[in-house]
């Protein structure tokens, strides 16, 4: 049996000289079959003792002053993973994702909006600053991309919430955002940020934000100042196209087809289910979704005057609000998507 000194050089390559600048940074250096074979020891006892060698090292580390960690939660970060978890959780058809979502939302919401207004930071408790603008977009694309998953209201209504701060407290009356509020008077003059990287800005990101609402819910405010931010920025993005991937995304999307599908009916009974899940899995930028029964009494334009047929769930497909023939059947709403989807890429 090996000492268990010799063991964890051997596992994890510690030598005299050391591996980096003369320390040892700890790695497997071969595979543990081959380690356990060598010292003629069995998988489950090798592991056994590669088990004691981790508890030692634990120990002795723990003695160590640990590094400092950076722990506040921020709520633009958070909603860049609200949006992107949420369209995994749709893509893969996981609730245990898709809760997860739901949780993250309820936090942004409760926990980092004090009387009001959304705050930049949260830790343990408290939280910092106000919120700057690539925290409104970013909470507001997560919250909208949410609604087209549960169709919760609450979170369209958070979305819209979200542009209107935009639009009313960044905005800048010759196109484009800044990236502070305009009662911050703190500052000798107020930055703007428009570059892409190394993730999207607030200004491409309150674009998208204003866009796809307007497709949603046909506001006009929203659409003249997303295309009023978009024609100060066009020069730039085309001239510049690595540096401004958010502000090309939103572009395209002004400029391409924009595909609308309304679901009415309760997102909860299997038929409405079986009609969303004949869109999850394919890759349309060009959508957004909207769903609910109709006798919400608040319906985003999408919605409305779109009722059941048969008394099951129905969709409507349409383009700048003009809808082809309403099914119930998921096939029938998938042939239209693949008709649709191609027209929008001809």
């Amino acid at each position: 049996m090996p000492r268990l000194t010799d063991l964890a050089q051997e596992t994890y390559g510690i030598s005299q000289q050391g591996n980096f600048e003369g320390r040892n940074v700890l790695s497997f250096r071969q595979k543990l079959e081959t380690l356990a074979q060598t010292h003629g020891l069995s998988p489950s006892d090798f592991k056994e003792l590669l088990g004691s060698i981790r508890k030692r090292l634990h120990e002795a580390r723990s003695t160590r002053v640990k590094p400092l960690i950076d722990d506040k939660v921020l709520a633009a970060w958070n909603g860049l993973l609200l949006e992107a978890m949420t369209e995994a959780a749709f893509a893969t058809q996981r609730e245990d994702m898709l809760l997860s979502c739901q949780n993250l939302a309820e936090f942004l919401q409760h926990e980092m909006i004090v009387d009001g207004d959304l705050r930049r930071s949260w830790r343990q408790g408290r939280t910092g600053v106000a919120a700057f603008l690539e925290d409104h977009a970013a909470v507001g694309l997560g919250m909208l991309a949410l609604y087209q998953v549960d169709f919760d209201p609450r979170w369209l209504n958070q979305a819209r919430q979200h542009a209107s701060i935009i639009i009313d407290r960044f905005g800048d009356p010759g196109g484009g955002f800044f990236d502070t509020a305009e009662n911050q008077d703190d500052l000798i003059t107020r930055p703007r940020s428009s570059q892409d990287s190394p993730y999207p800005s607030g200004g491409s990101m309150a674009v998208e934000l204003l866009l796809r609402l307007h497709a949603m819910t046909a506001e006009l405010r929203f659409h003249e100042t997303a295309v009023n931010a978009l024609r100060r920025h066009a020069e730039q993005a085309v001239k510049y196209p690595t540096a401004f991937a958010g502000w090309l995304n939103n572009i395209d999307f002004e400029l391409g087809t924009q595909v609308q599908l309304g679901l009415a009916g309760d997102p909860a009974s299997e038929s409405f289910r079986r009609l969303l899940a004949a869109t999850a899995g394919q890759y349309l930028p060009q959508m957004v979704r909207a769903g609910g029964p109709p006798e919400l009494q608040e319906l985003p334009a999408l919605l409305e005057g779109r009722g059941l047929i048969n008394g099951r769930a129905t969709a409507y497909l349409c383009q700048g609000f003009h809808c082809q023939l309403p099914t119930n059947d998921p096939e029938v709403l998938a042939s239209q998507l693949r008709e649709a989807t191609k027209h929008a890429s001809e």
